[in-house]
């Protein structure tokens, strides 16, 4: 973070804190601070439902084992475990019980993969342009520690604890075991839209908490996994890494770093269960998932399809905001703006954008609003909540998630992502120059344009067990921390959308709308 400039006199410093306090004091908003949920698995949660692959074909329109399983992929958006699939008469299934046979695949004699901490949890970070905040977050949120280990060793019951995942017909230690699967005998359909097949073998591991925005099929090849399913209606309780974080899209929940996680209310899983050799998950896009190895090692088959939901997410991203905030915005978007003074119109605008996307956001898409946050219930608009004020609120819950819960927070594990007094003198509430009714007109329009937008790509997507509400509630979150690190930089999307969730900041007038 950049420190303010110059030092001022004492008694403006007491009436800066003193301004501070009240703030928190009698912000509501604040009240929405979550200090973090433990998870409950197969005591409390319902078990994942099994369909057998007979069932399916009878019910399905498809005349093969391929177009039935591409209508499936397409269709299904609540998971469910198939039985009796043509998986089952995979070769994989029968020689893989054979650890001489498995160890005579990696020639070299070793397995190569990612280390897991002692108790088995795996974490790796995502890949790819999201990750702004690299050097402003710890090396610990970043590095990924491979390891080696004999393959006598892993292939022993209790071996080493490695993770090893890879692109089945690409990683050169995994394409050996290639000719045993055969994904594309019905897997790979629509061929027009396959991802790949993924290959992740495990020994002792557990993978974090995480959410794939592809439409994926998981084949149990060896062993047994016991996998844990949260709704992507539960995004809230579950604490989404920040958009710009290495590990965008994981939770963190069983954050590895953290000896002394002290979360406290409870989050039940959608579904349970354990899966068997032969079996095969459905798991639509954005379902949080985690799978642990019950035995080691234990291996499965992931395919991955190109989504709506992941067109949709790639089509907002490149949405810019309004042209009158675009000729504002600062020359280098991951400079935070200076210091010292108060929110001019480039602020103004873009927290205007944020709040109006909010609300056409709600007034298309209601169910949004249906998350648990702290004493209420939902923030669906209605009679109790108008639509600025549940956008509003929805804004808030999205810093709440992913900055503020857990102990510690996000925000107190790296100090240079602060969500506190580091405006310096532009302390939330703080008047700003007035947007013209124009430009008003112009970002309501836009907010219009691109929440529409996304909307026409999903209205099709089915909304059982709230999937659609869950799937935009998170593309919004990662939107407006977007557009939040374009306005004030990275390392201050929290301070940012804070101010803009800020009952306070906001009044209305004929002509403008100021902060």
């Amino acid at each position: 973070m950049v420190n303010s400039v110059g030092q001022p006199p004492s008694i403006i410093v007491g009436v800066a804190w003193l301004s501070i306090a009240l703030f928190y004091l009698f912000n509501p908003l604040l009240k929405l601070k979550g200090t973090g949920s433990t998870w409950v698995d197969a005591e409390s949660a319902p078990n994942i439902s099994r369909r057998s692959w007979t069932s399916i074909v009878a019910g399905s329109n498809g005349t093969t084992d391929a177009e039935v399983i591409a209508e499936i992929k397409k269709n299904t958006r609540v998971p469910v475990i198939i039985t009796g699939s043509p998986a089952t008469a995979w070769a994989a299934l029968e020689r893989w019980e054979d650890p001489s046979y498995l160890a005579s695949k990696f020639p070299d004699g070793k397995v190569h993969g990612v280390v897991s901490r002692p108790d088995g949890f795996f974490i790796a970070p995502s890949r790819g342009y999201h990750r702004k905040l690299d050097p402003f977050v710890s090396a610990t949120a970043q590095d990924t520690i491979v390891g080696t280990a004999a393959v006598s060793d892993f292939f022993e019951p209790n071996g080493p604890r490695l993770y090893v995942t890879g692109k089945l017909d690409k990683d050169p230690q995994l394409r050996l075991l290639q000719p045993d699967v055969h994904p594309k005998d019905f897997l790979e359909h629509p061929v027009e839209d396959f991802v790949g097949a993924y290959m992740f073998l495990g020994s002792g591991s557990t993978a974090n908490t995480h959410l794939d925005e592809t439409s994926n099929v998981v084949v149990m090849m060896m062993g047994r996994k016991h996998v844990s399913l949260f709704a992507p209606t539960q995004w809230y309780d579950l604490h989404l890494h920040p958009f710009h974080h290495p590990r965008r899209h994981q939770s963190q929940r069983y954050f590895p770093e953290i000896e002394n996680l002290a979360p406290s209310s409870v989050v039940v899983p959608w579904g349970v269960s354990e899966l068997s050799p032969g079996e095969a998950l459905v798991l639509p896009p954005f379902w949080f998932h985690r799978f642990r190895c019950l035995s080691s090692p234990a291996a499965s088959l992931a395919t991955w399809h190109v989504s709506p939901e992941l067109e949709a997410l790639k089509w907002v991203e490149t949405q810019a905001p309004p042209n009158t905030i675009q000729r504002q915005l600062f020359p280098n978007e991951f400079s935070p703006p200076p210091r010292g003074k108060a929110l001019d119109t480039n602020m103004g605008g873009m927290a205007l954008y944020v709040r109006l996307l909010g609300e056409e956001l709600l007034a298309l898409s209601p169910g949004v609003g249906q998350i648990h946050v702290g004493d209420l219930a939902d923030l669906t608009p209605g009679n109790e909540l108008d639509l600025p004020t549940a956008s509003r609120l929805l804004i808030r819950a999205v810093v709440t998630s992913r900055y503020l819960s857990l102990t510690p927070s996000m925000v107190e594990r790296e100090p240079n992502l602060g969500c506190g007094p580091k405006w310096s003198t532009r302390l939330c509430p703080l008047k700003a120059k007035a947007l013209p009714t124009k430009d008003h007109r112009d970002t309501r329009s836009r907010a219009h344009e691109v929440v529409s937008g996304l909307w026409e790509q999903l209205k099709d997507v089915d909304n059982s067990a709230g999937h659609l509400d869950g799937v935009l509630g998170m593309i919004f979150s990662d939107y407006i921390e977007h557009m939040a690190t374009m306005a004030a930089g990275p390392t201050m999307v929290c301070e940012f959308l804070s101010c803009v969730a800020h009952e306070g900041a906001w009044k209305r007038t004929r002509s403008s709308v100021v902060l």
